[in-house]
């Protein structure tokens, strides 16, 4: 005989369940979160490939026509200095006896800026494969407060100021010129040509 249809099972009224606009929404946020992993894994894998390349959207560091080499002044001596292997300043009255250093191919940016007391200077933001490399040296002079050449490869040196502080942002600045000074000294790095 046959036996008699059971009725289904009464829900539990304790148990919440979830509404078709809930699900849809949690179903969109995981997809979002799922896009987010993917794109920030491609970043981390590109930056990982180069890094010393810029930021996506940064601009890519220029590259100089002629490397400028940054080193610490050892001596100075009035030129010429015959059997010496020295670097030579614009005006050739003075020998620079220089020690090891830093030699930048590429740059950020180049730029002669006003500072505060009316003065300008020449600020120097070097690309990120060199930065370290140049941190290293002007702590290495900060204590002593030594000179650091600034030479146009091979060998024209077109400053050579006092380290005072450690190069603690993204660039170093070079201080106490005029404005056309200043332009002058921007454009000589840039351009790699020895002013007069």
């Amino acid at each position: 005989m046959d036996q008699p249809e059971e009725p289904p099972p009464p829900t539990d009224p304790e148990r919440p369940q979830a509404s078709r606009r809930t699900t849809v929404l949690l179903t969109v946020s995981l997809v979002l979160v799922v896009m987010t992993a993917g794109v920030l894994g491609t970043v981390a894998v590109l930056m990982t490939r180069s890094p010393d390349a810029p930021f996506i959207g940064a601009k890519p560091p220029q590259r100089l026509s002629v490397p400028v080499h940054f080193a610490a002044v050892r001596e100075t001596k009035a030129a010429p200095c015959p059997g010496e292997e020295a670097a030579l300043d614009q005006r050739q009255t003075t020998c620079y006896l220089l020690e090891d250093g830093v030699t930048v191919n590429a740059v950020q940016k180049i730029e002669a800026v006003r500072e505060k007391d009316g003065t300008y200077s020449v600020r120097v933001a070097v690309a990120p494969a060199y930065k370290q490399k140049l941190v290293d040296l002007m702590d290495e002079l900060v204590p002593d407060r030594r000179q650091i050449a600034v030479v146009l490869v091979p060998r024209t040196v077109v400053a050579a100021p006092i380290v005072t502080q450690s190069l603690d942002g993204d660039s170093l600045s070079i201080v106490g010129f005029s404005k056309q000074e200043a332009e002058a000294l921007a454009a000589q790095l840039l351009g790699g040509t020895p002013g007069p």
